[in-house]
């Protein structure tokens, strides 16, 4: 828009090469009785997939973190 002004860094809005870490527990694999905790990276724009697929196999997100969320370094 004209006029406007924006401050911060232009990488924090460029979530195309980020990457998400999310914690699952409580997942049972096929016929498998033992649930087990694990983590899933995938890209930014797949966040909401995986964590769709995670509910659909009866997971539970118990964290999520983001990768280059802070100028493009990993912490």
């Amino acid at each position: 828009m004209a006029g406007m002004t924006t401050t911060g860094c232009a990488d924090v809005s460029d979530y195309v090469s980020r990457s998400v870490t999310i914690d699952v527990a409580s997942v049972a694999r096929q016929s498998v009785s033992k649930s087990s905790n694990y983590q899933v990276k995938v890209p930014f724009s797949q966040m909401s997939q995986a964590m769709r697929n995670i509910a659909e196999l009866g997971g539970k997100v118990v964290g999520v973190s983001v990768a280059g969320a802070q100028g493009g370094s990993d912490n």
